[in-house]
């Protein structure tokens, strides 16, 4: 008996796209790339909140830095007082020493200011401040050689003359008022960096969620369906 004979298979017709399902598969791609395109833009932007955290450390440390400079200040300018009036109302020369010893060690305090990242006018008080109290030392070392020449009361009347009290007031005045502005700026551009992180966190989120409804909104390129008939 002869074999029967195997009939061909069948092929089932190729299915094809239509136009509508091609435009539907590319508008779907596209949503796709602006979604990655959206993760992009945060990932930038989280890298500005760091950039923005940075600057506000930097910030702190300056305000910090000029309750420091203010306070070196102030100390060595009134340690200065001290000494002078103790020296020329004991003549311990102790007193004396101390008094120049304080003098050479803040020899570099103008150098030490300039480092600093302060505006010009922060800069231009703290100097003044330094500068006043360099005067004020040369009146006390006049005392000290008018107690040297045996005139202690005029020694002693010029460091407690109304004069010497107004070039005090003048040092702490502007000492207070470079420590003041300082904290102002400082503390105005934490805000304004504090305001901007949460703006961009808010832009973050809504770009998130745009992002999400393009994933959702984007279906699978499929072969069957209406993307095909």
């Amino acid at each position: 008996m002869a074999p029967r004979k195997k009939s061909p298979k069948k092929t089932a017709p190729r299915k094809r796209v239509t136009a509508a399902g091609q435009k539907k598969i590319k508008e779907d791609l596209n949503r796709i790339h602006i979604s990655l395109l959206a993760q992009f833009v945060n990932l930038c932007l989280i890298v500005s909140i760091c950039i923005i955290n940075n600057n506000s450390k930097h910030k702190r440390v300056e305000a910090v830095e000029s309750r420091f400079l203010a306070w070196e200040m102030r100390n060595s300018t009134d340690y200065l007082t001290d000494h002078a009036r103790s020296f020329v109302a004991t003549d311990d020369p102790g007193h004396m020493t101390r008094f120049e010893e304080e003098l050479k060690r803040r020899t570099d305090f103008a150098a030490r200011v300039k480092e600093k990242n302060f505006s010009p006018s922060e800069v231009d008080l703290i100097q003044r401040a330094f500068e006043e109290s360099q005067q004020l030392a040369k009146v006390e070392n006049e005392a000290f050689e008018l107690q040297a020449a045996g005139k202690k009361e005029e020694a002693v009347d010029k460091l407690f003359c109304n004069e010497y009290y107004t070039s005090k007031k003048l040092i702490l005045s502007n000492i207070d008022k470079f420590m003041l502005e300082v904290q102002k700026r400082t503390g105005e551009d934490l805000a304004k960096n504090f305001k901007m992180i949460w703006f961009i966190i808010l832009i973050m989120f809504l770009i998130e969620l745009w992002s999400l409804k393009c994933i959702l909104d984007a279906r699978r390129v499929r072969v069957e369906g209406k993307y095909i008939h």
